[in-house]
């Protein structure tokens, strides 16, 4: 058998090869060879990927570039747009006991879905834990730590491209929850806004005060925000879901979340005026070492119906042709044409031969054109109304009067 050695002619230190230290001293010199060695590293520089393959670019004259392995560019994917057809966010929930630890984890989830908003429970924070600390790139955090006692604690994460205002006037330092108005880009028709709030009910506190804090703040709401959605979710834990009816029959909430999200029982839920607008949540796995599943909730894509056109074929009936085919037909004589024909079947079609070419000629048929997915009364009568009302705002000048019967 031959045994050939690795060769190490590659190794070069200033036009020359390395040494052959012996003995003892030589540690410091092996050592600042070492440093040497791991000190310079070649760079590559990247280059577009229309421009062929990245090359290596070194000052060092030691670097063998065969050694090297080439690394082909990856085109970088362009994220997809999300669909213009979702009028309402995303959102996801889950009681995560301890948001620190857990936040890489949480990133990962959240970047990799796209959430809009991501709702936390029992985030474990306290005030010296800066929001650098759970900051998530791309979205806007808002806490409401327990200052008292351990444990406990919600946050809100709203993604940066949705306009926000926290309800900070009728939040209150006795209770875990946050208020938030968002005014996403578009939202359906009679929705002016959506209020959020995330709650988290410590199974120890009682449940009278928290449900008539709820109530009241929810009718703070409707009173301030008419036509607004609503989204209240959170961990309200058993006994306080129990007593939810409350909420559901005064402000028409449903609770839309069916599965058990800790053990055989729904802990986790969302209460919505808005559920048409949503499918069904979906059960997502616990995050770390959680006892709790957690929950997504995906808006439906507005169903757009095709803008078809139907040609219909109608004859102008003004008062005008129709007065003019009643002379025409008072000036022929009608009964000397039918008395010239002998059947009863040659006389009616003489008849309506009469009155064919009457209408062919006084009220011919006109062709136009309907949109099939129109209501019945949109006629072109309240279409023209509509196009004068929006043409007229931009067609009044600076210092005009507006006339008399427009004003109204």
């Amino acid at each position: 058998m031959v045994q050939v050695r690795p060769s190490f002619g590659f190794l070069r230190f200033h036009g020359g090869k390395w040494p052959s230290y012996r003995g003892t001293r030589a540690g410091r010199q092996v050592k600042e060879r070492e440093v040497y060695r791991h000190r310079h590293i070649a760079v590559i520089s990247p280059r577009s990927a229309n421009h062929g393959p990245y090359r290596l670019k070194s000052s060092h004259k030691y670097c063998n570039n065969a050694n090297l392995l080439a690394i082909p560019p990856t085109p970088s994917k362009a994220e997809p747009a999300k669909s213009s057809k979702l009028f309402m966010p995303s959102f996801f929930l889950s009681n995560v006991m301890s948001l620190a630890p857990k936040i890489d984890e949480v990133r990962e989830v959240v970047h990799y879905a796209d959430f809009d908003l991501v709702c936390i429970t029992e985030t474990w924070l306290k005030d010296h834990i800066d929001n650098n600390i759970v900051a998530i790139s791309g979205y806007n955090v808002i806490r409401r730590d327990r200052t008292e006692a351990v444990h406990g604690g919600v946050c809100l994460y709203i993604k940066e491209s949705i306009q926000f205002k926290i309800i900070e006037d009728i939040m209150d330092r006795k209770f875990e929850v946050v208020w938030t108005q968002i005014r996403p880009s578009r939202l359906p028709r009679g929705i002016t806004s959506i209020i959020v709030g995330v709650v988290y009910h410590s199974p120890s506190a009682a449940d009278s005060p928290m449900l008539d804090y709820l109530y009241n703040c929810l009718s703070l709401v409707e009173a301030r925000f008419p036509g607004c959605g609503i989204i209240l979710l959170g961990d309200f834990n058993k006994t306080l879901l129990k007593k939810s009816s409350r909420l559901s029959n005064g402000f028409n909430l449903k609770q839309i979340v069916t599965f058990p999200t800790r053990g055989r029982n729904t802990l986790d839920p969302v209460l919505t005026n808005v559920k048409e607008f949503y499918a069904p949540p979906i059960q997502r796995p616990a995050l770390g070492l959680s006892d709790h599943f957690s929950v997504e909730v995906q808006p439906l894509v507005r169903s757009q119906q095709p803008r078809t056109k139907l040609i219909v074929k109608s004859r102008d009936l003004r008062p005008t042709t129709r007065m003019a085919m009643r002379t025409y037909l008072g000036n022929v004589d009608v009964k000397t044409l039918i008395d010239s024909k002998d059947s009863c079947k040659g006389k009616v079609e003489m008849l309506e031969t009469i009155v064919k070419t009457g209408m062919d000629i006084l009220l011919p048929l006109k062709s136009k054109s309907v949109q099939t997915n129109e209501p019945p009364w949109v006629n072109q009568q309240l279409k023209g109304l509509i196009h004068s009302r929006q043409k007229g705002p931009r067609s009044r000048r600076p210092g005009a009067v507006p006339h008399p019967t427009k004003s109204r």
